[in-house]
């Protein structure tokens, strides 16, 4: 297997911070190599104050390797953000990035195949290529720019993977629900995104949606059953995806060819979930299709709504990360007050989750400040004996969800 470390050095030139290499993925049809260049782009981060954070010296122009990196071309181009899943860490699929041959995962390289124009380049951050993975020092400063990187990009493309039959039934039964309460919205005069947070309106819509009487293919499962597949692909499942679609200001789910509104899986998501909860079915559903619902009808479709880490973590317990540093890292850009926690690899999973807990404890007002201190409970055998005995293992799913 490849390892992210023989990577070809060549292609990564020492990055400057507060820059962003973007990805310029060359045309061609679905049977040609994949082909593409890098571009260095600089960024300004807002500070909580208002201002701007200092750039520091421009990039020496002169220092670009013969790979063809533009450091020299700084000039601010519009860029779409990709987010999707790494999939099975073995990289047998190559794109070549000026002429050198980068190894990548099989779903980044179907996602790249399926969104690639066939006669204009597309403009692209891609994190496993536009962050040099092997370089620990560049990932603790590009890390913290993940926001301002999903927030300023023209639009986010969800990967969520290929197409089947079982997606289609489910992009069928989005766009009923998504119709009937654009009819049902337009007739109370009223927004969409109400359906979200009423119930009276969820349970118009279900009375409006056609019955298995009328033989549509849509209806071959129940309702649940379609959607909570659809959400079961690893996209939902993520920890990092959760701050790339809730900070985007557009976003487009992409599912083979076949492309979806954001805020129309959002309404679906949501009436799914009042049908499951208010429906005999409860019983029989899976739990963790259940989890799924819950975790991005509360927070995932409308996250960035000024909550604590605290809060964030508690309701994403299910969410999964490569790395159990990320558990705390990748929720930073969505929390409300900066906690003064700066990602870094280097630092012990142990270390990074005790200071997070710390700084969790000062800054939750009373009397709720030492309501994460419920989240360390243990098994007789589940603690390492590097974590101190009052810090919760987040990478290991609490048990404690709602603790007095």
């Amino acid at each position: 297997m490849e390892r992210i470390s023989d990577w070809p050095n060549l292609v990564y030139q020492k990055l400057p911070e507060s820059t962003i290499r973007l990805l310029i993925l060359l045309p061609g049809t679905k049977d040609l190599d994949l082909n593409a260049e890098f571009r260095l782009q600089r960024v300004s981060r807002k500070l909580p104050s208002g201002q701007y954070e200092d750039q520091g010296p421009e990039p020496d122009s002169s220092s670009h390797l013969t790979s063809g990196n533009a450091v020299d071309e700084l000039e601010q181009v519009p860029y779409e953000a990709l987010s999707y899943t790494w999939g099975k860490p073995i990289f047998r699929r190559t794109i070549h990035v000026h002429g050198s041959p980068i190894p990548i995962t099989q779903n980044l390289f179907d996602a790249l195949v399926h969104i690639r124009n066939e006669e204009a380049r597309r403009i692209l951050w891609v994190d496993a290529l536009c962050i040099n993975q092997s370089d620990n020092h560049e990932k603790s400063f590009q890390i913290p720019l993940m926001r301002h990187i999903y927030t300023n990009a023209s639009q986010v493309l969800i990967w969520l993977g290929r197409g089947n039959k079982s997606s289609d039934r489910a992009l069928q039964l989005i766009n009923d629900i998504t119709v009937q309460a654009k009819i049902i919205a337009r007739e109370k005069a009223i927004p969409v995104m109400r359906f979200m947070t009423e119930s009276g309106l969820q349970e118009e819509l279900w009375d409006r949606l056609p019955s298995s009487d009328n033989g549509s293919m849509l209806y071959l499962e129940e309702p649940e059953v379609q959607l909570s597949r659809f959400i079961e692909r690893p996209w939902f499942s993520r920890l990092w995806t959760m701050q790339e679609a809730a900070v985007a200001k557009v976003v487009t789910v992409v599912v083979g060819k076949k492309l979806l509104n954001w805020t129309d899986l959002g309404v679906a998501i949501t009436s799914i979930r009042w049908r499951v909860m208010n429906s005999d079915t409860l019983m029989d559903f899976p739990r963790s299709h259940a989890e799924n619902l819950i975790i991005w009808s509360k927070c995932g479709l409308n996250c960035n709504d000024g909550r604590s880490l605290y809060e964030i973590l508690k309701d994403t317990l299910f969410l999964k990360s490569a790395d159990p540093r990320d558990r705390i890292y990748a929720l930073l850009g969505l929390v409300s007050n900066d906690l003064g926690i700066r990602p870094d690899y280097n630092i012990p999973t142990e270390e990074v989750f005790a200071d997070a807990t710390r700084r969790m404890i000062f800054t939750q007002q009373e009397p709720f400040s030492l309501s994460v201190l419920a989240f360390s409970q243990r098994h007789y055998n589940e603690e390492p004996e590097d974590f101190p005995s009052w810090v919760p293992l987040w990478h290991r799913n609490p048990a404690v969800r709602n603790p007095l």
